[in-house]
């Protein structure tokens, strides 16, 4: 994957990756505190949110729509993609690379790359042994990081659709699935943190393409993304069980 091939070159190394993924986690707040900064949602509703969620079941991000127009939400939601930080913006700002440097290096990777249709391995499910970090894996991947990446295939689809800038929602995509495989790595679950790896790797090859490229690429993979999304899912509820 590109990253790989950017420590290959020495152009950066694991010291300055660990920084720039302890920068993205910190830069990259949830849905709800950029609600509370935007001052569209007290502190004191998201915990009656939390606490009706505990009561009902229903998730926290079904119930905002008691607080928010859907019209509103998709708005604000699409401004708070925006606000987040990529692993690469952070290289960026902590000047382990210059802009124009990284571009020029992803210009001579993406040079070899095809569009093709990404396989999913159907193996059997089970849980590992885990460290102390499986808490806060568990909290990272959460059920509302779920329905966040689900929306944002939901995004990617309309915006092919319009011939719009899906780039910009797969690369929210890839952002998300870069924090949940940091923590899943940490927690020793290395089976899906190999599967989020593989899959990375395969959108790494395409984010930074002509935004034509990228339709193509999301029109022979929407239901291959589906896929990948319950299977991840499913790998993250088999270790909290």
């Amino acid at each position: 994957m590109f990253l790989r091939y950017l420590l290959e070159l020495r152009v950066i190394n694991e010291d300055m990756c660990i920084d720039a993924y302890k920068r993205a986690q910190e830069r990259n707040k949830s849905f709800f505190d950029f609600l509370i900064k935007k001052e569209c949602l007290k502190p004191t509703q998201l915990t009656d949110l939390i606490v009706a969620n505990l009561e009902s079941g229903t998730t926290v991000g079904a119930l905002l729509k008691d607080y928010l127009e859907e019209s509103k939400r998709s708005e604000l939601f699409n401004e708070y993609l925006k606000t987040n930080q990529s692993f690469y913006d952070c290289l960026i700002d902590l000047n382990f690379i210059t802009s124009e440097k990284l571009t020029s290096h992803h210009e001579e990777y993406k040079k070899k790359i095809p569009v093709k249709i990404i396989k999913i391995e159907d193996k059997p499910v089970v849980s590992e042994t885990a460290n102390p970090f499986k808490a806060e894996f568990l909290k990272t991947f959460s059920e509302n990081k779920l329905k966040k990446i689900q929306k944002l295939v939901l995004l990617m689809m309309e915006e092919t659709k319009k011939n719009g800038q899906a780039s910009n929602y797969l690369n929210s995509f890839y952002q998300e699935l870069h924090l949940i495989h940091g923590a899943a790595t940490l927690a020793g679950v290395q089976t899906l943190s190999k599967y989020l790896a593989n899959f990375e790797e395969e959108i790494e090859k395409i984010i930074q393409q002509e935004e034509a490229v990228v339709h193509e690429w999301i029109n022979l993979n929407h239901a291959t993304l589906d896929k990948f999304i319950a299977k991840t899912w499913e790998y993250r509820q088999k270790e909290s069980a």
